[in-house]
């Protein structure tokens, strides 16, 4: 019985007891576990925040290669028209540039501005995108038709060749 009564106080020591009543995490525990959740969010949030930035900069050259588009199809519509009316094709359309409002030839370029979800050349809130078009006819028998798009620092071509219908 006395060697009965030694284990089970050997069990029992004011240390291993202290721990088992008191058991937590100690300072370093709680600072490594705050670092690693910091660590963590920093990711995440900069990675939401590439994203967003991604997400702005694609959607600009959507509406810079539909803006192009457009201007490709305001040459087209002024070739079809000259050619519908009996004129030449490349009637004031040949080796200038295209001004969308009058179908005249312009040497600027045209800044767009933003009505009710559409893009217009005289007037609302102001937005970064610039339009050019070039026209190349020293081929002879097409026309070179070049709808340039800037915003910010970059820059969009669309080429198309336009031939006479005729």
């Amino acid at each position: 019985m006395l060697k009965m009564l030694h284990k089970q106080k050997s069990g029992f020591t004011r240390l291993s007891f202290a721990r088992q009543k008191f058991g937590g995490f100690t300072l370093i525990e709680v600072l490594a576990a705050i670092l690693v959740l910091t660590i963590g969010l920093v990711s995440v949030l900069s990675l939401v925040s590439y994203n967003i930035k991604q997400g702005s900069q694609t959607m600009n050259q959507i509406i810079a290669f539909n803006l192009a588009q457009e201007g490709i199809e305001i040459v087209r519509n002024i070739r079809d028209t000259n050619i519908k009316q009996g004129n030449d094709y490349d009637l004031n359309i040949a080796n200038g540039n295209v001004d969308y409002d009058s179908g005249g030839v312009v040497d600027d370029i045209d800044e767009l501005y933003l009505i009710s979800d559409k893009y217009v050349h005289d007037a609302g809130a102001p937005t970064p995108f610039k339009r050019h078009i070039e026209i190349d006819s020293s081929a002879g028998d097409h026309l070179k038709v070049e709808s340039i798009v800037e915003w910010g620092t970059k820059i969009f071509t669309l080429t198309d060749f336009l031939y006479d219908l005729k």
